[in-house]
């Protein structure tokens, strides 16, 4: 509860919040939106993109569409599974690109065992992060890591939903893809 008043009453800390939260939300609508116009494309019928919100994390458990009636064939199927992916992917770059740009390099000073809240989160590198770091930035030294602006943890989480709806299981994206190739 403290903490929640505490947001809502900081303009600053607000506004981290949404620059955070709002582009996530659009690169989810946007992967949801692939695969509805895919769908609209060939005539099949399906909802538009629902949101599960998530009180852990990110905020939310992502986004889905329901497909109500059987997809006719392999190509279709195919382009409505691989639309998802190229949207959002698409979406996320212009928030990747702004998101390292707007980023500013700093020393990571380790917290004590005492001062533990103040941790620094640093998510895992990519090949994006790492050639975009790199272009704007050149070689960092050391001592020196990257503190994210929120468009850039926006679109990596955005990368990493993507990385995972694509591994070639079930009903994920990647399985829809590989059953259509199969």
């Amino acid at each position: 509860p403290l903490f929640r008043s505490r947001v809502w009453n900081d303009p600053e800390l607000l506004s981290t919040g949404l620059k955070f939260s709002i582009p996530l939300l659009l690169i989810l609508l946007a992967h949801e939106m692939g695969h509805y116009l895919a769908c609209r494309h060939y005539r099949i019928d399906a909802s538009l993109p629902y949101f599960l919100p998530s009180p852990f994390f990110i905020g939310t458990f992502g986004a889905f569409i329901r497909i109500r009636e059987r997809i006719p064939g392999r190509r279709e199927l195919f382009d409505v599974g691989i639309a998802g992916p190229i949207a959002g992917f698409l979406a996320l770059l212009p928030f990747l690109v702004l998101g390292i740009w707007w980023s500013s390099p700093g020393v990571a000073i380790p917290a004590s065992e005492s001062n533990a809240i103040a941790q620094l989160y640093q998510p895992g590198r990519n090949l994006a992060f790492a050639g975009l770091e790199w272009l704007f930035f050149g070689p960092l030294p050391d001592p020196l890591v990257l503190n994210l602006h929120p468009f850039a943890l926006a679109a990596w989480v955005g990368l990493l939903l993507t990385a995972l709806n694509l591994l070639p299981l079930g009903q994920l994206d990647g399985g829809h893809v590989l059953y259509a190739l199969m």
